[in-house]
């Protein structure tokens, strides 16, 4: 499956999400909600791209 199917799958599948919270610096919390507003990105799409790509990575 290639990105573009992948984000095709988040985008449709929008509505199951269930809420997710954490804490993080301040400084850090500002850079990335900057960021996400420059990039004209959700921040919660975003926090999504994160999580995969960390799992994906995170092999056991």
């Amino acid at each position: 499956m290639h990105a573009g199917s992948v984000q095709a799958v988040q985008v449709s599948r929008k509505w199951e999400r269930v809420p997710f919270g954490t804490y993080l610096l301040p400084e850090l919390q500002r850079e990335f909600t900057a960021r996400c507003a420059l990039l004209g990105m959700e921040t919660q799409d975003s926090i999504e791209q994160a999580i995969r790509s960390w799992l994906g990575r995170k092999q056991a």
